[in-house]
């Protein structure tokens, strides 16, 4: 009869121990799966920081002189030009005016809704030509924008000043940047807007003024 007896409670322990061991060996799985969905979890937070990141362009800004044409200016085979109301008026009348060039580098192949401000001084040029604002739907890397900016050229000078160049876009990522080129204080910014709230991510001081480049410059 004892032996019986201590033959059941040997059973059961060994039923309890086996079943402690299938919980406990339960529960290191699904500790295990828990820290590796975390881990997961986390590389995607970063991957996704990263291609965020990553989708924000460089983008260049500058001014030179050449012909009102363009005739023999190099530039990107997919270049524009935009028609401004003072190159309406000049372009057969003045050989050699300013113009302010964009293009944006990066790894991604376009910004949108990229909306371009710029500003001229007020003192030397006149109200309606102060501001010029265009609106494009894309704009792919690497392609040129060619703007005519308000300028006279007396014969040995171009008398021009643009004050400040203002870029709002749209990344790949979803992401609303404003891009400003201050020429007055030689400082470039990129400011990320959310909820209409501006958070400045990047600011760079430079010299500013006027490039002579080869094939984008006058002849004297």
């Amino acid at each position: 009869m004892f032996d019986f007896i201590r033959s059941l409670d040997m059973n059961v322990v060994t039923l309890v121990s086996g079943a402690l061991s299938m919980i406990g060996g339960a529960l290191g799985a699904f500790g295990a799966y828990l820290v590796a969905r975390h881990q997961i979890n986390n590389e995607k937070i970063e991957f996704k920081a990263r291609s965020v990141k990553l989708a924000r362009p460089t983008i260049i800004c500058l001014e030179f002189i050449g012909e009102a044409s363009l005739e023999r200016t190099k530039m990107h085979t997919e270049a524009r030009l935009l028609e401004t109301d003072f190159y309406k008026r000049i372009q057969d009348k003045s050989k050699f005016i300013k113009f302010v060039v964009i293009k944006h580098t990066g790894i991604k192949s376009h910004i949108l809704a990229c909306e371009i401000e710029i500003y001229m001084d007020p003192e030397i040029h006149r109200k309606t030509d102060s501001i010029i604002k265009s609106f494009m739907g894309a704009v792919e890397r690497d392609t040129e924008i060619f703007i005519p900016v308000p300028s006279v050229f007396d014969g040995e000078n171009i008398r021009s000043r643009t004050n400040q160049v203002k870029i709002t876009f749209e990344t790949m990522e979803n992401e609303n940047i404003e891009y400003i080129y201050d020429i007055r204080s030689g400082v470039e910014q990129y400011y990320l807007i959310t909820n209409r709230k501006r958070k400045l991510l990047k600011e760079i001081n430079l010299s500013a003024g006027v490039w002579l480049m080869p094939g984008k410059q006058y002849d004297k």
